[in-house]
């Protein structure tokens, strides 16, 4: 069976070529999600824990279409400059510098512009500064605006955020590690068929470990739009050669009170094989410019609550080869229960944003094949939720099963990458089912200069549908066009 497997193999990298390259550590990109409402991501396997931390100010995740170069190791890259566009009318740009300043140690302004289909408009303008301003003042600035508009719909939003992160504070008897805080201040307009909304939100995310007297406490205190959260633990020492960490307490929003039980437990077996389980709990705020950029044509509620899951029960399991044409393979399982998660449906043309209860059973897996250079890796994803809207009922447009595949070989400077996209058993509010996703995309990357690099990609190469509630625009065939400027010292 292996004898015929690898001649298949081979042919088929032949047809599907790229190599993916590791993101330098301070390449970000702004790359929107305007024409996919729904964006999906495969269960992955962290080699450690991930900290409790606040919402990522990195856009949304690369993939193969959209690749960054790797420079050599030791260079530095003081400029960057990217540019795409595409057949779709829509065109975004990206410039970070790095000064020779005492103040300032990299600032980047990002943009976007898209008219998807007719009566559809989308901008956004997005600026971030991190400061060297020592330890006692935020060291993260952005300033961003957003606007989106159709026939009947108008949304603005203004927003500023900062953030700070502290190692630890020591106060003698008492000292606080892992200090994590965000403030922000949101300013937005909403305009629905002549009938007007404004609204203005402060909002406050901390996070910290608190230790005293070899006990210590796993806090986090939220607001946003008048909404009020609280999560306390204790992290219990009882278990620590048996589990990695155990936290427990509660969690409230003053509208519900709910369990906050954290636990983590790793196993490193022998020949490369892996497994860990456990449970996360979080509360979070709900952001108006965050969800209109995932979602910038959608209404938003006039009064948001948080978000809180207090289920998040995964079991993940990974095996390594060396050597041999299977790279690594891995199982995941997860168990899921949302308070207040946000959720679009559409009663009319109009896509609303309202937050529900949603129970979520994920089975997935991936695999990734590697042959002289050339990589196939493959995401499974088993997926069923259910939303509580009145009663429990499947949600809609949620695809039962997902499969990701995506290629990549590098023939000397020149990368060619291929993913598809397969999406199916989806349905509508009414039960319906959904035309089935079946999206292939092709690529490549070369070097024009030597500090310019061109892409081009056919996205959705069968202009498959892929179904959104109401009139949201959906994703069909683009060419698109980008250049990367990124002079190396």
């Amino acid at each position: 069976m292996r004898k015929i497997l690898i001649p298949l193999f081979v042919l088929f990298c032949f047809a599907l070529v790229a190599q993916p390259h590791v993101l330098p550590s301070l390449e970000i990109r702004s790359e929107g999600t305007l024409l996919a409402p729904f964006p999906k991501k495969p269960v992955t396997f962290p080699e450690e824990i991930a900290p409790d931390s606040l919402v990522s100010q990195v856009p949304p995740v690369f993939s193969l279409r959209h690749k960054l170069p790797k420079p050599t190791p030791g260079t530095v890259h003081p400029l960057r400059l990217d540019f795409d566009m595409d057949t779709s009318v829509r065109s975004s740009f990206s410039f970070s510098h790095r000064p020779q300043n005492r103040f300032v140690s990299l600032w980047r302004l990002d943009g976007d512009f898209a008219v998807p289909t007719t009566d559809f408009y989308r901008s956004s303008l997005a600026l971030g500064i991190n400061t060297r301003t020592g330890e006692l003042l935020p060291s993260f600035y952005q300033f961003a605006y957003q606007r989106s508009q159709t026939a009947s719909f108008t949304g603005e939003t203004y927003s500023f955020s900062t953030q700070e992160h502290f190692d630890s504070i020591d106060l003698g008897a008492v000292d606080f590690q892992d200090l994590r805080t965000r403030f922000s201040l949101e300013k937005a307009y909403q305009n629905l068929d002549e009938e007007s909304s404004s609204h203005f939100a402060f909002g406050f995310d901390h996070s910290h470990i608190l230790r005293f007297e070899k006990q210590r406490m796993a806090n986090r205190f939220v607001v946003q739009e008048r909404q009020v959260g609280v999560a306390l633990q204790y992290r219990a020492p009882w278990f620590g050669k048996e589990l990695s960490r155990f936290d427990l307490g509660l969690m409230t929003d003053f509208h519900h009170i709910l369990p906050a039980l954290d636990i983590n437990k790793r196993m490193i077996f022998s020949k490369g094989r892996y497994l860990e389980l456990g449970n996360k709990s979080e509360i979070k705020a709900f952001s108006r410019y965050e969800i209109a950029e995932t979602h910038p044509w959608v209404y938003l509620p006039a009064r948001p609550m948080l978000e809180m899951k207090p289920l998040d029960l995964y079991l993940r399991g990974r095996k390594l080869w060396d050597g041999t044409l299977l790279h690594h393979a891995g199982l995941g399982q997860n168990l899921r229960f949302f308070y207040n998660q946000p959720d679009v449906y559409a009663p009319d043309s109009q896509a609303l944003l309202r937050q529900a209860s949603v129970f979520d059973w994920e089975v997935s897996g991936e695999a990734l094949l590697n042959y002289k250079g050339c990589q196939i890796r493959q995401d499974l994803a088993l997926d069923f939720q259910w939303l509580k809207n009145g009663e429990w009922v499947s949600r809609a447009y949620i695809p039962r099963w997902q499969a990701k595949t995506q290629a990549s070989y590098t023939l000397k400077e020149l990368d060619l990458w291929a993913s598809l996209d397969q999406q199916w058993f989806s349905e509508d509010e009414n039960g319906n089912l959904l035309p089935n996703v079946f999206d292939l995309s092709l690529g490549l990357s070369l070097p024009v200069f030597h500090d310019l690099r061109l892409s081009l990609s056919l996205d959705n190469l069968f202009n498959t549908v892929h179904p959104a509630p109401g009139t949201l625009p959906e994703p069909g065939r683009s060419l698109r066009l980008g250049f990367r400027w990124l002079p190396l010292k």
